[in-house]
């Protein structure tokens, strides 16, 4: 897009009228420029300029819409991505053992390069010639390694601010993001619906799947069977939990959620039997 386009959108969008929105239980008020909520998508446009009620009051009331997913909307609208909302304790994410992300000065992402491999020592040459046998890949790691592929986003990938409250979970970050893509699905904003799901499969592959993150994933679980959510985001959690079934097998909240939806306990048994050996 050209410059002069894009200094002609964005006074049109600065100009505009102020489009309120009423939030969640507490009726918290919110504003957004109308002409702004019109390029999200068609389904805003008719809200914003439609023979609406909404659009003639310029008001609309989102009382099932919580706070912090309307902020992450907010910030989507004027800026085009949203951040992490929610901090976690650095010591609750993995890393790639290949490469390491650290921010420079400019906040822009740098790899940093993994520690060189120390060269054997030259009379043992013969030795590390010898072919090396493959290692076998489980059925297991094949899972896994398909989880992390078959989801992967064409968009960036995005850089995880690590915080220190011990109190905020995994489960608060990626029921997070799944509020902020259902709500992209209801107003059939593609774009937003892009970035809420890489960041929930990001925080998937990154989440360090110990005893102590069990729970976080089950909370996910459980929201995805209890409330109306796009199909596709119900199948990435059972792709996750299918997985880390033996784990999760044993923990009583994961039982009790199987036998609380027969269609979860139906929608693991195919990828389970993929597990077979």
């Amino acid at each position: 897009m050209s410059t002069k386009k894009m200094q002609l959108l964005s006074k049109t969008a600065a100009t505009s009228r102020l489009f309120q929105f009423c939030v969640g239980p507490e009726k918290q008020k919110f504003t957004i420029h109308a002409a702004l909520c019109a390029r999200q998508s068609h389904a805003f446009e008719a809200l914003v300029y439609g023979k609406f009620k909404e659009a003639a009051e310029l008001y609309v009331e989102w009382d099932d819409i919580d706070e912090p997913t309307f902020i992450s909307f907010w910030e989507y609208v004027y800026t085009g991505d949203y951040d992490w909302p929610i901090e976690v304790a650095s010591g609750d994410v993995s890393t790639d053992g290949d490469k390491l992300l650290e921010k420079d000065a400019d906040n822009n992402a740098v790899e940093k390069a993994a520690p060189a491999v120390e060269e054997p020592p030259q009379n043992d040459w013969i030795t590390s010639c010898k072919p090396k046998k493959k290692k076998r890949v489980s059925k297991q790691e094949m899972m896994w390694i398909d989880f992390k592929d078959s989801w992967c986003s064409e968009l960036p990938t995005p850089v995880v601010n690590h915080g220190s409250q011990p109190s905020l979970t995994h489960g608060d970050i990626l029921i997070h993001h799944a509020k902020v893509y259902i709500l992209g699905d209801r107003y059939d904003m593609t774009r937003l619906m892009s970035l809420s799901y890489r960041n929930i499969h990001q925080a998937l592959v990154l989440m360090d799947f110990c005893e102590r993150t069990h729970g976080d994933f089950i909370e996910l679980l459980r929201f995805c069977y209890k409330e109306l959510v796009p199909d596709r985001l119900t199948r990435l959690a059972v792709h996750y939990a299918t997985c880390h079934v033996e784990a999760l097998w044993k923990e009583k909240e994961f039982k009790q959620l199987v036998e609380e939806y027969s269609s979860l306990s139906t929608a693991l048994i195919p990828s389970m039997m993929l597990r077979l050996n």
